[in-house]
């Protein structure tokens, strides 16, 4: 006898079960190491409710890059609010990704992973168009604050540069950064203090795309000060970056 299939109303629960059940398989063996009966095992469903949720395992895939995507996205949010200059808004949406790399290192990982798969021809119609769409906002509002020092005459951009050419720089520093970090490697040495080491680089790559107000000219070291404790209080509290008020 077939089990009954699961209400629309259950699906939202099981889904978060089940993603935490294969995040954790992904993470510790990859693809393959992520099947639909190991998955169906570790929830204790039938295969034929996985389905259900899921077309494939390339769709739990990107059901996963779709819920860390979420997380970020609400960071980049809270971070497009910063009131200061273009540039230094710009700044917290990259402190947005050091609160998921730090706070959430499983969201991290799986989405470094999955960048190395071509996941598009196994994924649910459904799934992939809302990941796009998540992808497509979630960079708007960095572009959106590029675009805003463009009119403000903050950012002056060199002859045949884009706004989506410094968005690619800016991600390439801090992700790669990132990466590097969680290699045993020489690198990991050189990239130890990420902080500041970000903020180096990034003032860096930001005057010389002539981001203005130039790193000589500007205390950024007040304005990442005022991110913390205006826009991520919480997170910086957690990472110790800032001290737990008390009432």
């Amino acid at each position: 006898m077939s089990r009954p299939r699961i209400k629309p109303g259950e699906l939202e629960s099981r889904e978060t079960d089940c993603l935490r059940i294969a995040r954790s398989l992904f993470l510790a063996k990859g693809l393959d190491g992520l099947t639909m009966e190991k998955l169906a095992a570790g929830t204790k469903l039938s295969k034929g409710t996985i389905y259900q949720l899921f077309s494939s395992k390339e769709d739990v895939l990107a059901a996963l890059c779709l819920e860390s995507g979420r997380y970020r996205h609400g960071l980049l949010e809270r971070a497009a609010l910063f009131k200061g200059r273009s540039r230094e808004r710009g700044l917290a949406v990259a402190k947005a990704d050091y609160i998921v790399y730090c706070l959430h290192p499983d969201y991290w990982r799986t989405e470094q992973l999955t960048d190395v798969l071509c996941l598009t021809s196994r994924v649910s119609p459904a799934r992939k168009a809302l990941l796009d769409t998540m992808t497509e906002r979630s960079a708007g509002i960095a572009l959106g604050i590029i675009r805003d020092g463009i009119s403000s005459g903050d950012l002056t951009l060199p002859t045949g540069l884009t706004p989506e050419k410094l968005l690619l720089a800016l991600l390439g520093l801090t992700r790669g950064l990132y990466l590097m970090n969680s290699d045993e490697a020489l690198l990991k040495l050189w990239a130890a203090e990420k902080p500041s080491t970000h903020e180096q680089l990034f003032g860096c790559v930001c005057d010389g795309f002539g981001w203005r107000p130039f790193s000589k000219d500007w205390n950024y070291d007040e304005t990442i000060r005022r991110i913390w404790h205006e826009i991520f209080p919480a997170e910086a509290t957690t990472l110790g970056l800032i001290q737990k008020s008390t009432p």
